[in-house]
This record gives structure tokens, sequence and C-alpha cells, in this order.
């Protein structure tokens, strides 16, 4: 059929929107194309998860964060 996309060329769309939109902040793509909507849907993405993170971070710290020994019971705190 002319004109069929196949859903591995799809797939590969997507990722390669999703890994430019955790490298970019800047839409690399021509407009009105389907790497283009990829990425704004990626990228939309991308800040919601920078904002649940931030928030967490407030709640219980910085991320990473080395944990210490409590000496007196043992535990880890």
């Amino acid at each position: 059929m002319p004109g069929a996309v196949s859903a591995a060329n799809k797939r590969a769309d997507r990722r390669t929107a999703r890994e430019a939109a955790y490298r970019m902040s800047e839409n690399p793509f021509p407009e009105g194309t389907r790497l283009h909507r990829y990425f704004v849907t990626a990228r939309r993405h991308v800040e919601v998860m920078d904002g649940r993170m931030s928030e967490l971070e407030q709640v219980y710290g910085p991320l990473g964060a080395v944990k210490v020994q409590d000496e007196g019971q043992g535990r880890v705190l």
C-alpha cells in the first residue's frame, strides 16, 4: 500500500525523538514531520518527570545520597 508506514519505522522514530528530548530542549526536527510531533510528546514527558523528581528530592533529599550507619543501633538511616 503506497504511503503505509511500518510499525518498525514508527518505533525507530519514537526512539530517536525520545533520545533527542533527553539531550536538548529545542526541537531539532523539521516542523510538520512525525519526528517533530514525537519530540514534542517526549519533551513534555521529560519535563513532567523532571518535576516529579524535583518534588521527590524536596521530600527525601538529593537522589543518590550516601546512607549513614546509625552507630548505636546498627540501622541504616
